[in-house]
Protein backbone atom coordinates (compact mmCIF):
# COMPACT_ATOMS: atom_id res chain seq x y z
CA UNK A 1 0.00 0.00 0.00
CA UNK A 2 1.32 3.37 -0.75
CA UNK A 3 0.38 6.92 0.47
CA UNK A 4 -0.06 8.69 4.10
CA UNK A 5 -2.38 7.64 7.06
CA UNK A 6 -3.46 10.54 9.12
CA UNK A 7 -4.89 10.52 12.58
CA UNK A 8 -5.55 13.60 15.08
CA UNK A 9 -6.37 13.22 18.43
CA UNK A 10 -9.94 14.34 19.69
CA UNK A 11 -9.93 17.50 22.22
CA UNK A 12 -9.57 16.26 25.51
CA UNK A 13 -13.09 18.04 26.29
CA UNK A 14 -15.65 17.39 24.22
CA UNK A 15 -18.10 19.81 23.30
CA UNK A 16 -20.87 19.56 25.64
CA UNK A 17 -23.28 18.86 22.61
CA UNK A 18 -21.92 15.40 22.01
CA UNK A 19 -23.63 12.07 23.46
CA UNK A 20 -20.27 9.76 23.03
CA UNK A 21 -17.24 10.93 24.84
CA UNK A 22 -14.39 10.15 22.33
CA UNK A 23 -11.50 11.04 24.93
CA UNK A 24 -9.72 8.23 23.66
CA UNK A 25 -9.92 7.28 20.86
CA UNK A 26 -8.82 9.85 17.82
CA UNK A 27 -10.88 10.99 14.33
CA UNK A 28 -9.32 8.59 11.65
CA UNK A 29 -9.55 8.52 7.96
CA UNK A 30 -7.95 7.15 5.07
CA UNK A 31 -8.50 7.52 1.41
CA UNK A 32 -8.26 4.37 -0.95
CA UNK A 33 -7.44 4.68 -4.74
CA UNK A 34 -9.15 1.40 -6.12
CA UNK A 35 -10.96 0.21 -9.05
CA UNK A 36 -14.68 1.25 -9.68
CA UNK A 37 -15.63 -2.55 -10.09
CA UNK A 38 -14.77 -3.16 -6.55
CA UNK A 39 -16.66 -0.55 -4.89
CA UNK A 40 -19.89 -3.73 -4.59
CA UNK A 41 -17.39 -4.74 -1.44
CA UNK A 42 -19.27 -2.24 0.19
CA UNK A 43 -22.61 -3.50 -0.35
CA UNK A 44 -21.60 -6.22 2.11
CA UNK A 45 -22.94 -7.18 5.53
CA UNK A 46 -20.49 -6.35 7.97
CA UNK A 47 -19.44 -9.38 9.19
CA UNK A 48 -17.88 -10.24 6.08
CA UNK A 49 -14.35 -9.35 5.40
CA UNK A 50 -14.10 -6.29 2.34
CA UNK A 51 -11.70 -7.27 -0.65
CA UNK A 52 -10.18 -4.66 -2.72
CA UNK A 53 -7.36 -3.97 -4.61
CA UNK A 54 -5.65 -0.07 -4.23
CA UNK A 55 -3.93 0.22 -6.63
CA UNK A 56 -0.60 2.52 -7.75
CA UNK A 57 -0.58 2.24 -11.65
CA UNK A 58 -3.25 3.13 -13.61
CA UNK A 59 -4.03 2.77 -17.76
CA UNK A 60 -5.66 4.73 -20.15
CA UNK A 61 -9.34 3.54 -20.25
CA UNK A 62 -9.83 2.78 -16.14
CA UNK A 63 -12.50 3.77 -14.04
CA UNK A 64 -10.78 4.74 -10.56
CA UNK A 65 -12.62 4.74 -7.51
CA UNK A 66 -11.47 7.62 -4.71
CA UNK A 67 -13.12 6.23 -1.44
CA UNK A 68 -12.88 7.58 1.90
CA UNK A 69 -13.03 5.16 5.11
CA UNK A 70 -13.09 6.95 8.51
CA UNK A 71 -13.83 6.14 12.17
CA UNK A 72 -14.23 7.88 15.68
CA UNK A 73 -16.06 11.03 14.38
CA UNK A 74 -18.11 13.02 17.44
CA UNK A 75 -21.71 13.21 17.70
CA UNK A 76 -24.30 15.28 18.31
CA UNK A 77 -26.87 14.25 21.45
CA UNK A 78 -29.46 12.73 18.68
CA UNK A 79 -26.75 10.29 16.75
CA UNK A 80 -25.95 13.14 14.17
CA UNK A 81 -22.49 12.49 12.22
CA UNK A 82 -21.28 15.04 10.02
CA UNK A 83 -18.21 14.58 8.52
CA UNK A 84 -17.13 15.97 5.07
CA UNK A 85 -14.13 16.29 2.70
CA UNK A 86 -12.68 18.16 0.24
CA UNK A 87 -10.72 16.75 -2.80
CA UNK A 88 -7.67 18.06 -5.16
CA UNK A 89 -6.14 16.42 -8.00
CA UNK A 90 -2.18 17.98 -9.00
CA UNK A 91 -1.63 16.37 -12.57
CA UNK A 92 2.55 15.56 -13.23
CA UNK A 93 3.15 18.61 -14.15
CA UNK A 94 2.15 20.49 -11.34
CA UNK A 95 -1.26 22.00 -12.28
CA UNK A 96 -4.69 21.50 -10.48
CA UNK A 97 -7.11 19.42 -12.01
CA UNK A 98 -10.47 21.29 -11.81
CA UNK A 99 -12.72 18.21 -12.36
CA UNK A 100 -11.29 16.39 -9.40
CA UNK A 101 -11.49 19.49 -6.99
CA UNK A 102 -14.03 19.03 -4.70
CA UNK A 103 -15.18 21.19 -1.72
CA UNK A 104 -17.57 19.72 1.82
CA UNK A 105 -18.65 16.41 0.04
CA UNK A 106 -20.83 14.18 2.31
CA UNK A 107 -18.64 11.41 4.18
CA UNK A 108 -21.59 10.97 6.64
CA UNK A 109 -23.77 13.38 7.33
CA UNK A 110 -26.91 12.38 9.50
CA UNK A 111 -27.77 9.62 12.21
CA UNK A 112 -24.92 6.73 12.50
CA UNK A 113 -25.34 4.33 15.47
CA UNK A 114 -21.51 3.13 16.00
CA UNK A 115 -19.15 6.12 15.78
CA UNK A 116 -16.21 3.85 16.49
CA UNK A 117 -16.90 1.53 13.58
CA UNK A 118 -15.16 2.18 10.30
CA UNK A 119 -17.48 3.86 8.01
CA UNK A 120 -17.02 4.59 4.16
CA UNK A 121 -18.16 7.72 2.69
CA UNK A 122 -21.49 8.49 1.24
CA UNK A 123 -19.88 10.72 -1.75
CA UNK A 124 -17.43 8.66 -4.00
CA UNK A 125 -14.96 10.27 -7.09
CA UNK A 126 -14.69 8.37 -10.24
CA UNK A 127 -11.69 9.05 -12.03
CA UNK A 128 -11.86 8.24 -16.23
CA UNK A 129 -8.08 8.66 -18.00
CA UNK A 130 -8.41 9.41 -21.34
CA UNK A 131 -4.86 9.07 -24.06
CA UNK A 132 -4.52 13.22 -24.34
CA UNK A 133 -3.75 12.64 -20.43
CA UNK A 134 -0.37 13.41 -19.03
CA UNK A 135 1.59 10.59 -17.81
CA UNK A 136 3.16 10.10 -14.59
CA UNK A 137 2.58 10.92 -10.88
CA UNK A 138 -0.43 12.10 -9.69
CA UNK A 139 -1.27 13.52 -6.41
CA UNK A 140 -4.87 13.15 -4.19
CA UNK A 141 -4.66 15.82 -1.91
CA UNK A 142 -7.69 14.62 0.71
CA UNK A 143 -8.99 16.87 3.89
CA UNK A 144 -11.07 14.77 6.14
CA UNK A 145 -13.08 16.80 8.68
CA UNK A 146 -15.40 15.86 11.70
CA UNK A 147 -17.11 19.18 11.46
CA UNK A 148 -18.78 18.35 15.08
CA UNK A 149 -15.51 17.10 16.51
CA UNK A 150 -13.93 19.69 15.02
CA UNK A 151 -10.79 17.57 13.77
CA UNK A 152 -9.90 17.64 10.70
CA UNK A 153 -6.86 15.03 9.12
CA UNK A 154 -4.71 15.61 5.41
CA UNK A 155 -4.58 12.94 3.29
CA UNK A 156 -2.07 12.48 0.57
CA UNK A 157 -2.14 9.59 -1.95
CA UNK A 158 -0.22 9.02 -5.30
CA UNK A 159 -0.60 7.14 -8.20
CA UNK A 160 1.62 6.84 -11.58
CA UNK A 161 -0.43 7.08 -14.82
CA UNK A 162 0.92 4.67 -17.23
CA UNK A 163 0.34 3.39 -21.25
Amino acid sequence: MFGLTACEKVSEQAPSHTQNKLEKHVFWADLFIMPESELSEFEKPSDQKLKISTLSEVTIGDRVALKLLFSAMELQANSMADVTFDTEMIRPDGTKSETATHSDLPARVGKIGAPLNVHNSDAVLILTFDPEDLRGTYTINVVARDNIGGSEIAITKEFELIE
